[in-house]
């Protein structure tokens, strides 16, 4: 290869490198950029058609290696780099779930409602919920009576107000020692529901119970016109309740010829009630006994403390 056709090959590889690096800036430069680099590109063109006419034959053949050189670093795409996606924004935390707000204390509440917590006040409200209304204040139990109800005063525990499972009225003594009577309406394991007239509140019994020492009312309904204590021996129209209804709880016929006479094997299946309910296990059907036999053989529609199962 002559001197001129080696200095041809020369510039035309500086020439390559030229076209690449502007191929490169005309891909990612700014307006700036392309019109400098245009404008070296002509400059290098203009200056290689000078050297091809004065070499000849030997320019033209550099040239046309050259233009293969060419179109090859002009057609070849630029590296295209992909955009970075912006750090995702952190998701606010959840605000924290409120906390319960705690049960108003005994004291407060009957602070609040010492006009709703009077005897008069309550036997309304225990009635009200037999579906019979008060005439008057004077005597409750005298016009429950008259509507076919009785009052069964009490003094026990909770088991004991379980075992009746009927509303009752509560005896709360308050810090100051001033009685008030308010009215059960629910009850479960942990919470006592207190009608106060306007509204009901749920207490824990924990807390109730700092405030109330076992006296309680409660009213139910006999099935007979008269209640009394019923024992071995007796005769009457509420033994034969009695012996029906404890039949009736077992599923067992009744023998009409005994069913007003208090025998031995009624005092069995007495015994053997009040056994199956914690009551006091002797035989003997007070009125603790024959309201909590009332209760299991409830009316529907009657009012209870708890639901009880339905009977099979």
């Amino acid at each position: 290869m002559g001197a001129g056709a080696l200095f041809v090959a020369v510039f035309l590889a500086c020439a390559v490198e030229a076209v690449e690096a502007t191929t490169i800036v005309l891909a990612a430069g700014t307006a700036r950029d392309w019109r400098s680099a245009m404008t070296g590109m002509v400059a290098a063109l203009a200056l290689l058609a000078v050297l091809v006419a004065a070499l000849g034959a030997t320019g033209l053949a550099a040239m046309s290696l050259w233009r293969h050189q060419l179109l090859h670093a002009a057609v070849k795409p630029p590296t295209l780099t992909a955009p970075v996606a912006p750090p995702a924004e952190p998701k606010p935390a959840a605000p924290p779930a409120p906390r319960p707000e705690p049960p108003p204390s005994i004291n407060a509440l009957l602070a609040a409602n010492g006009a709703n917590t009077g005897d008069a006040a309550a036997y309304r409200r225990l009635l009200a919920l037999w579906g019979t209304a008060m005439a008057d204040d004077r005597d409750p139990c005298g016009q429950a009576q008259k509507a076919g109800l009785a009052c069964l005063e009490q003094h026990g525990s909770w088991a004991q107000v379980r075992a009746l499972n009927r509303p009752a009225i509560l005896t709360l003594t308050d810090d100051r020692g001033a009685r008030h009577r308010v009215v059960l309406s629910a009850l479960d394991d942990e919470f006592a529901t207190l009608d106060l007239g306007e509204h009901d509140v749920r207490i824990p019994l924990d807390d109730l119970s700092r405030d109330w020492f076992g006296e309680f009312t409660v009213v139910w309904k006999p099935k007979t016109s008269r209640t009394r204590l019923l024992s071995v021996g007796m005769r009457g129209d509420e033994v034969r309740w009695l012996r029906r209804s404890l039949n009736a709880l077992h599923g067992a016929a009744s023998n009409p010829e005994t069913d007003d006479l208090y025998d031995e094997q009624l005092a069995i299946a007495v015994q053997n009630f009040q056994r199956e309910h914690r009551l006091n296990v002797d035989g003997i059907a007070g009125l603790q006994t024959q309201v909590v036999l009332d209760t299991a053989l409830a009316e529907p529609g009657s009012p209870l403390l708890m639901p009880t199962a339905p009977r099979s």
